[in-house]
């Protein structure tokens, strides 16, 4: 199990959107949510996703798996140029990356007997630093990109310049390179695949 919904209600002021809703989700699902504008989709996503929480019953989901949550496509977040937009989700990763530059300068400057202390961090935060991919990261995000039909120098653009088509790729990439266990798609477009 993923996630599940037990007997949730939920209402905004003076509307119910639902009420006794309950589902799980399992590892290797594929479901969609299908319903008339206002219906509550998107409520139901937020409440998996924990950015609301249920005025009755439980909203589970499971310990140590990722979730990641495409907003729709008017719901756009992002700044800089299109490749900072794509690495914006992995600033703890890349501040690791300069972690280990700034400790590989320390080590260098010590010379030839660095202090034990020193490579034990070292060798701790590049074990985690591995074990997150961050290795990997920049060929992944280049390949998503082009995937989605983005090219090398369409990297370097500004986010304000991107369509709107363009912009709701942009937050597929985005929850698809955080490779979650769970990835939760509100409207991304009508012409995905599984792929």
């Amino acid at each position: 199990m993923l996630a599940q919904l037990a007997d949730v209600h939920f209402a905004y002021p003076g509307t119910e959107i639902f009420e006794g809703v309950s589902f799980q989700v399992n590892p290797g699902d594929r479901l969609g949510l299908v319903g008339p504008n206002g219906a509550g989709k998107s409520t139901l996503l937020r409440l998996l996703a924990g950015e609301l929480q249920p005025d009755g019953g439980q909203v589970i989901r499971a310990r140590g798996k990722t979730l990641a949550y495409m907003h729709q496509s008017q719901e756009f977040h992002g700044h800089g140029t299109l490749w900072d937009t794509l690495l914006e989700p992995f600033a703890e990763l890349l501040q690791m990356r300069q972690d280990l530059q700034d400790l590989e300068h320390q080590i260098s400057d010590a010379g030839a007997s660095p202090p034990e202390a020193l490579l034990q961090r070292y060798g701790a935060l590049q074990e985690r630093y591995t074990r997150q991919d961050g290795y990997h990261l920049e060929v992944r995000a280049k390949q998503l990109a082009a995937d989605l039909g983005f090219s090398e120098a369409d990297l370097h653009r500004s986010v304000e310049t991107l369509s709107g088509g363009e912009r709701g790729r942009v937050e597929l990439a985005k929850a698809v390179l955080l490779q979650p266990d769970l990835l939760l798609l509100d409207e991304p477009t009508n012409h995905l695949d599984v792929e």
